[in-house]
C-alpha cells in the first residue's frame, strides 16, 4: 500500500511524464460530488412510497493510470487501470473496477486484452449529455444493455472512410453445462459533425436485462442504433434499442425503446442540457402494457475552468404498474413496482 501511495503521488507530481525510450506514463481522473433530493412516490403498492430526503453522491469518481511504450515501425504497446473511487463514503470497488487493459495499436487498429467497454456500449457515447449523475438515462431507461466486461478481447479498426468497426468477445471461463458467452460487434460512420452507428451484443446461455434465468439454449441479443450530429452551439442526438430474451422453454419477450437529447451552448462556460427516453411494453408477458416507463432529464452546467464544471439538474422515471426502472447511477434501494425516482440537485466536479 505505501508503495502504491508513493507512485500515485509521485504521478500527481509528473502528471504526464515523457522517457526517454518512448514511453509515457500519465495519471488522469475525476472527482464529483452532488447534494440531492430524492424520493420514489406514486408506487402501485402505496405503502411502498419512498418519501424525499437529501443525500450526497458521487458523481462517477475515478483515477486511472495509462501509458504507452514506442515498439517501432508504427507499433505500440499500450496499457490502462482505471479505478471507482467513490469520494462521498470511502465505499470504492474494487481495484481495476473501470476499463483496464493491455494491448497493441498501429496501422491495423486497436486489440485490448482485459475489461473494458463493449462496442455495444460505446457507440453513442455523447448521447449520454447527462453522463456523471443520477440525471443520465443510458443503462436505466435507454441503452439497458450495455456493459462493461472482463475476460475479455475486443479488437477496433482503423478508420475507413470515416467508417470504424469494433468487435468483442467474452469467453465463459467456467465453462460446463451452460457456455455463457458474449458476442458483441459494432459498425460507426463519422463525417464532420455527424455520427451514425449501430451495434448488436449477443450472451449465450442466459436471459439477461427484461428477464432473469439460466439454461442452456436460452439466449439475449440486445439491438442498438444511434445518430448524433453537433453544428455551432448545438448538439442533437437519438437512439434505437430492442432486447430480446428468448428462454430454452417459455415464451419469447421483447422489448423496445428510444432516447433524444439535446445540448446547447448559452454561453462560452454555460451549457443546456435536455434527454428524453422511453421503454415499450414487454411483449410476450401478460399486461405487457404495465412495463412502460418513461424518464425527462433537464440540466445546466457551469464551466468555473476548463477542468472544474458545476451542475444543476433534474429528472424523474415514470414507471407504470409493474415497471420499477432506477437510476443508472446512486440508484435507489429497493424501489417498488409502479414507483417513480425523482431527484432534483446540485454537484460539482474536477478533473484532473
Amino acid at each position: 500500500m505505501k508503495q502504491l501511495m508513493l507512485v500515485a503521488a509521485v504521478a500527481a507530481a509528473l502528471p504526464g511524464l515523457a522517457l526517454a525510450d518512448g514511453t509515457s506514463v500519465e495519471i488522469y481522473g475525476a472527482i464529483g460530488v452532488m447534494t440531492e433530493r430524492v424520493e420514489a412516490r406514486g408506487a402501485t403498492d402505496a405503502s411502498k412510497d419512498q418519501s424525499a430526503r437529501l443525500r450526497v453522491s458521487d458523481m462517477s469518481s475515478r483515477i486511472g493510470f495509462r501509458g504507452r511504450e514506442d515498439l517501432g515501425d508504427g507499433l505500440w504497446a499500450i496499457w490502462q487501470i482505471e479505478q471507482a473511487t467513490r469520494v462521498d463514503d470511502a465505499a470504492s470497488a474494487a481495484w481495476a473496477s473501470r476499463n483496464s487493459f493491455v494491448g497493441l495499436k498501429g496501422g491495423f487498429g486497436t486489440v485490448r486484452l482485459g475489461r473494458y467497454d463493449m462496442p455495444y456500449k460505446e457507440i453513442g457515447g455523447d448521447l449520454d449529455v447527462m453522463t456523471t449523475a443520477q440525471f443520465s438515462p443510458i443503462n436505466g431507461t435507454y441503452s439497458r444493455f450495455e456493459q462493461r466486461a472482463g475476460n475479455l478481447v475486443q479488437y477496433e479498426s482503423p478508420a475507413f472512410g470515416g467508417v470504424k468497426l469494433r468487435l468483442a468477445y467474452q469467453p465463459d471461463e467456467n465453462k460446463g453445462t451452460l457456455n455463457q458467452q458474449t458476442l458483441d460487434g459494432a459498425v460507426e460512420y463519422a463525417a464532420g459533425g455527424l455520427n451514425l452507428a449501430a451495434a448488436v451484443e449477443r450472451r449465450d446461455d442466459v436471459r439477461a436485462v427484461i428477464d432473469s434465468g439460466a439454461a442452456a439454449g436460452d439466449r439475449s441479443t440486445g439491438y442498438k442504433l444511434t445518430a448524433q450530429y453537433a453544428t455551432g452551439a448545438w448538439y442533437v442526438g437519438g437512439g434505437l434499442e430492442r432486447i430480446e430474451s428468448k428462454p430454452n422453454a417459455g415464451a419469447k419477450l421483447r422489448q423496445d425503446g428510444w432516447m433524444l437529447a439535446a445540448t446547447y451552448l448559452v454561453a462560452p462556460a454555460t451549457r443546456l442540457m435536455a434527454s428524453y427516453s422511453s421503454v415499450g411494453e414487454l411483449d410476450g408477458k401478460a399486461a405487457a402494457a404495465d412495463y412502460k416507463a418513461n424518464q425527462a432529464s433537464l440540466g445546466a452546467t457551469y464551466d468555473f475552468s476548463k477542468r472544474t464544471r458545476g451542475y444543476l439538474f433534474y429528472t424523474r422515471i415514470d414507471n407504470s404498474a409493474a415497471q420499477k426502472l432506477n437510476f443508472s447511477f446512486g440508484s435507489l434501494a429497493g424501489v417498488a413496482a409502479g414507483a417513480d425516482p425523482t431527484s432534483f440537485g446540485v454537484g460539482l466536479r474536477h478533473k484532473f
